[in-house]
């Protein structure tokens, strides 16, 4: 990210509504008692205690005291809010513990306080919708068709002091643009070995 939301200020700077981190942490504690992502909720949380409770009280046990949401969220502004978006709602696929360890690290570069796992874990719970959109992927069967094939030409690489070899040449073209699409050069021991763990040889195919 090119910028460190810590250091926003303005709106971007506007802390988030204490109603709303309210909505937020009960609906990751709802999330959380029925079993989501139980590897990375916050080792802060009383789970077991909280569920007994909730059977004698009902679900408004997951509603935590106005104070304790303030303190939990208290550094969670619009910028920070939309850097949690961006790194989790991210193609990369990037764990929660992994989108708290990077704010972690810009918090302590701003010189601002660490946030909690927990108001992280929280407000990524809430973007799990819009996360799992940001990862789908769509195929689409086309009309054209692709050629894979190898060749090996008539040289040799030599790296360092290693023995030198023929490169095999792998390349995928579209025949009906004759375009290439892509071409590797390695050395045909590890082609040869990822042929016999995968089974694959190379040939006409369908780019669907």
């Amino acid at each position: 990210m090119s910028s460190n939301p810590f250091l926003a200020c303005g709106s971007a700077g506007t802390h988030l509504e204490r109603e709303d981190c309210q909505r937020i942490h009960y609906h990751a504690l709802r999330e959380a008692v029925q079993g989501t992502h139980s590897e990375v909720v916050p080792e802060s949380l009383p789970l077991a205690a909280l569920r007994k409770r909730a059977r004698l009280d009902g679900a408004e046990v997951y509603l935590f005291h106005p104070t304790d949401i303030e303190r939990l969220f208290a550094g969670v502004t619009m910028a920070v809010y939309r850097a949690i978006r961006t790194l989790y709602c991210s193609r990369l696929g990037r764990s929660i513990k992994m989108v708290w360890q990077i704010l972690r690290a810009m918090a302590s570069a701003a010189g601002a306080a660490v946030l909690p796992y927990e108001a992280i874990w929280a407000l990524c719970l809430h973007l799990e919708e819009l996360r799992r959109a940001s990862l789908e992927v769509h195929l689409e069967r086309g009309q054209g068709s692709w050629w894979i094939g190898q060749t090996t030409p008539n040289m040799f690489i030599q790296e360092g002091s290693a023995t030198g070899y023929q490169p095999a040449v792998t390349w995928c073209v579209e025949t009906h643009e004759s375009r290439v699409l892509a071409f590797r050069i390695a050395h045909p021991l590890t082609l040869l070995s990822r042929r016999l763990r995968t089974g694959g040889n190379p040939g006409r195919g369908n780019n669907g």
